[in-house]
């Protein structure tokens, strides 16, 4: 098996390509109370947007000091 064909090893730089018209990368720390927060709210506007078949979240942990 090489590289390529595993998903384990895509890395943040190297993205497989996507038909959404928008593409939101959320960084946040997975136990972070505010950033749980936050997520909840930016599904309840994507959910709210006329569209929502069209915007992509991609996430991104980050952890916080």
């Amino acid at each position: 098996m090489d590289a390529s064909s595993s998903p384990h090893l895509i890395t943040p730089e190297v993205t497989p390509a996507t038909d959404a018209a928008l593409v939101i990368e959320i960084w946040a720390d997975l136990v972070c109370p505010w950033c749980y927060l936050a997520k909840r709210r930016i599904r309840g506007a994507i959910a709210a947007y006329e569209l929502p078949a069209t915007i992509q979240l991609r996430h991104r942990a980050y952890e916080l000091e």
